[in-house]
Formats: structure tokens, C-alpha cells, sequence
């Protein structure tokens, strides 16, 4: 359901674009908190401050800044997300080095969580047997004051203990997810209303009364589409769910196949078997939170896989440009929304 009219419809606007692709690095997003001290979740919208991709997480700001917009030299966190490619099968360990606290998650499991004032400690993962390939990673990280420091490191079959490399990095996989402010029951989706655009990981959402973590988003009344591709890798009969509390739409190659655009607590609906060919297939989801609770799931079954959340490595979001449109001429321009494009070349 791209929208391939809005170049025509806003002729004039002006554009500025920035690259999103598989690419080295891992997806840095930060935030600002308060009060000091160890914060509980510094993860929220309000407290988003900006995004960029951080080639290798070696970082030493002792009591300098990190270099975004709105980040001061204390009471920030950082949250990276993205793929790490491991050359060979075997036993690997990883390490995080920190003033302050960490949490890493390795394909979704949690490794080291120690959410604590520290002052520059090494912890480790401890031995995991892992194949060759790419696993996802997430790493969190809060500076409260004083010296800041955040290390990611490795080692295994054939490296030895060192900061991983961008080379071995990669983000996005998962889904484009485009996040709106939107307001009543059944609420439409107009571009104007988007806020922000990140890669999701997975959709396998419990935000409960809190808010998605994206700027310009509250905890109630917004909603969200993502779209990208899912890989199946088996031909038959697959079963597509979503588990949202509120509504949500789904469609698979194009076809809608879940309906539930409704107010409603928590509730899974499936789209009956498809008879699908194995590889890659297109995937869209909407979702919309009008009040209370806030969940967004998507989960799929089939020939080998039991009913459970699609994962990461499953996913492949939308590659292209993010296209920033704007009414007016730069700089003083008026934003308006933002897209992915997969190329640009418009008449």
C-alpha cells in the first residue's frame, strides 16, 4: 500500500533524504533522563533525543559528550540494536566494559544485566555455543555522571578478544515500523500525523500503560505500520496472527488478511492457512492503541515452526531512502512527514 501519489500531490515540497540499507554498524538511539541516579526505563518518547548508525561501540567520552542534539555530559542512555556476524561456529563470549550501567541481549536472550553505577567494570557473557551467521544484538547503556565509557567486545573461534568491528555489524532486519499520532476509536492514518520511523526488530510489543519510545508518541492514541518482507523456509501452509490490544489490520503479498480494526483487550486473530511458496513475502501491518493497555504482536505458523513470535531473522525491512518532505525551502522549511523510498527517480 505504498503511497506513490504524494510526490505529485505535494508538488514543490523540498526533500532532504538519508541512506537506510543493510549497512555496517549498529543503530544507536538516545536519551535523555532524570532525575540522577539509576533510571527504571530512560526508554520512553519523551525522553528520545535522536538516532544515528555507530560504526563500532568503542566509545571513551570521559566527561565530555557523546555528539547529539539535546544529550548532555550526564543522565543519558543508549540503546544499539542490529546484527553481528559470527565467522564460524563455536563457543564465542562477549564483554561489555561501562561507567555506568549495561544490559546485552544475544538472539533476544539475556546475557549481562547489571542496571548499576559503575565505574568502568568488565562483565562478560560467559561461553555460548552459536552457529556461523548473523544473531541479532541489542545493548543498553545509561551514564549518570562523572567518566562515561561503553566498550562492546568479543572473542571466539579464531578472534581473539577485541572490540567487534563494524564489518561484523549490520542493521536493519526487521520491519520499517512508521509511527502516528492518532487520535479516537478506529482512527485513520493520515501522513501528516507521522512522527517518527524507525526498524523494529520484531513486532512483539508490550508497552502496557507506557509509551512505544518513539518521539512525538504518547501511551495512548497513536498507531503504527510496518512493513518489509518475512522469509518462509518451507513451501505449505502457513498461519498468520496478530495479538494487539487495540485494533489491527495485516496483509501477506499484498492480500488483506486480518480485519480487526476494533477497540478490544488483548486478542489473537488468524488469517486461516495460506498456501505459500517457500522465501521471501511481503508484509504489512497496521496497528492502533486508542487507551489503556497497548499491545502489537505478530506471529506466525508452519511446516516446522510452532506458533510464535516472527524473529528478527525472519525479517527484512524496506531498503532505500528515508525521504524528510517539507513544504518551503530549506532550512526554515516546514516538516511535514517522512518515508522510506526504495529509489528515487520521480517525474
Amino acid at each position: 500500500m505504498r503511497r506513490k501519489q504524494l510526490l505529485s500531490v505535494w508538488i514543490g515540497w523540498a526533500v532532504a533524504f538519508f541512506a537506510l540499507s543493510a549497512q555496517a554498524g549498529l543503530l544507536g538511539e538516545y536519551f535523555s533522563y532524570s532525575p540522577a541516579g539509576v533510571p527504571s526505563n530512560p526508554f520512553t518518547g519523551g525522553n528520545f533525543r535522536g538516532s544515528r548508525y555507530d560504526s563500532t561501540i568503542n566509545f571513551d567520552w570521559a566527561t565530555g559528550i557523546p555528539g547529539i542534539a539535546g544529550i548532555g555530559d550526564n543522565n543519558y542512555a543508549i540503546r544499539w540494536r542490529g546484527q553481528v556476524y559470527l565467522p564460524a561456529a563455536g563457543t564465542w563470549r562477549f564483554y561489555t566494559q561501562s561507567d555506568d550501567g549495561v544490559r546485552l541481549w544475544i538472539d533476544g536472550v539475556s546475557r549481562i544485566d547489571n542496571w548499576a553505577l559503575m565505574g568502568g567494570e568488565e562483565l562478560n557473557s560467559g561461553d555460548i555455543t552459536l552457529t556461523a551467521g548473523w544473531h541479532t544484538v541489542q545493548l543498553e547503556y545509561f551514564e549518570n555522571e562523572g567518566s562515561a565509557v561503553c566498550r562492546l567486545l568479543w572473542e571466539g573461534p579464531g578472534v581473539a578478544k577485541s572490540v567487534i568491528p563494524d564489518a561484523s555489524t549490520a542493521y536493519p532486519w526487521g520491519l520499517t515500523g512508521a509511527y502516528y499520532s492518532a487520535g479516537g476509536t478506529s482512527p485513520s492514518i493520515p501522513e501528516p500525523n507521522r512522527r517518527h520511523t524507525r526498524v523494529d526488530s520484531t513486532v512483539n510489543f508490550d508497552w502496557g500503560t507506557g509509551d512505544p519510545a518513539a518521539s512525538g508518541i504518547g501511551a495512548d492514541s497513536f498507531a503504527t505500520v510496518w512493513r518489509g518482507r518475512v522469509y518462509l523456509p518451507s513451501t505449505g501452509n502457513w498461519i498468520f496472527y496478530t495479538q494487539t490490544d487495540d485494533g489491527a489490520r495485516l496483509w501477506i503479498d499484498g492480500t488483506q488478511r486480518i480485519n480487526q480494526w476494533v477497540d478490544q483487550g488483548p486478542t489473537l486473530v488468524g488469517s486461516g492457512p495460506l498456501s505459500l511458496s517457500a522465501g521471501w513475502h511481503t508484509v504489512e501491518m497496521h496497528y492502533y492503541e486508542n487507551g489503556g493497555g497497548a499491545v502489537a504482536r505478530l506471529l506466525y505458523e508452519g511446516p516446522g515452526v510452532s506458533q510464535q513470535a516472527i524473529p528478527a531473522s525472519a525479517l527484512a525491512a524496506d531498503r532505500g531512502l528515508i525521504g524528510y518532505y517539507y513544504t518551503g525551502n530549506l532550512p526554515s522549511a516546514s516538516y511535514r512527514l517522512e518515508r522510506i523510498d526504495p529509489e528515487v527517480n520521480f517525474n
